[in-house]
């Protein structure tokens, strides 16, 4: 029998873009969750799901999307960036879960600055947990010198990630998904508000009631813990104060060429 007609709900993956605080939210659902785990970012060619990427981005499409449609057949639970593949991959995957009958966790920002200065932080400084970050800070207290920043690529780095964000706000509306979108600020940044919109995610998520499986001491343990507090970097260094300024720039720009 089909894996997924043994289950009273659909299942529910997440969706999102990087820096978005994804990553600790599918880990805390992970635990959770009847699906079958296949982990974070699993289409990258040298993880779980990787040889459906692997075989669409060799040209053979349609074997792409029967592996596809075999994994999630079974009933599976992952994390997926979008901007880990290209637009026509994401195209595939989004029909694929619409086909399949698949719930949309999508994990959004707010702050998109904040997001977009997290970006520049984690790809510059060759680093992506949180306890790295700390580390970054107290090498800027100690007056470390800051790598190299090439403002040109940063500047290019907002405008790419706005195209994703347009490409992806279009492209919800020509796929069949239950979706319920969650913001960073929302979750990690609400304390006791956070505690509703968590209910609803793990019914989202097929998990029924979460006071059952995690109490409320513990939920605002993980949702504190959730703030990498990035942004606080500027006040150690122009150069990062200068990144921040090129981002807002940039983002207002693009709001400038919209209303235009």
């Amino acid at each position: 029998m089909n894996a997924l007609t043994d289950r009273d709900v659909s299942p529910c993956v997440i969706l999102t873009r990087r820096r978005t605080g994804a990553s600790d939210l599918y880990h805390l659902l992970g635990n959770y969750v009847p699906w079958a785990c296949k982990g974070t970012e699993p289409f990258i060619w040298s993880r779980s799901m990787g040889e459906v990427s692997r075989q669409f981005h060799t040209g053979d499409v349609p074997r792409a999307r029967a592996m596809l449609m075999e994994f999630l057949a079974e009933g599976v639970f992952f994390k997926h960036q979008f901007e880990t593949d290209s637009f026509e991959f994401n195209q595939l995957l989004l029909s694929g879960l619409s086909e399949a009958g698949y719930r949309v966790l999508n994990v959004e920002r707010e702050c998109e600055d904040e997001r977009l200065f997290s970006l520049v932080i984690a790809t510059h400084f060759k680093t992506w947990a949180r306890e790295s970050i700390e580390s970054i800070r107290q090498r800027l207290r100690d007056q470390a010198e800051v790598p190299v920043i090439d403002f040109d690529r940063v500047r290019q780095l907002v405008r790419d990630e706005l195209a994703y964000r347009r490409w992806i706000e279009a492209e919800w509306g020509r796929h069949r998904l239950e979706r319920l979108t969650v913001t960073y600020e929302s979750f990690f940044r609400n304390g006791l508000r956070a505690l509703p919109l968590a209910d609803e995610v793990f019914a989202f998520a097929g998990l029924g009631s979460r006071a059952s499986m995690l109490d409320d001491a513990s939920l605002l343990r993980f949702l504190f813990s959730g703030e990498h507090h990035t942004l606080g970097l500027i006040q150690y260094s122009p150069v990062l104060f200068q990144v921040h300024q090129t981002i807002c720039e940039e983002l207002d720009a693009a709001r400038q060429r919209v209303a235009a």
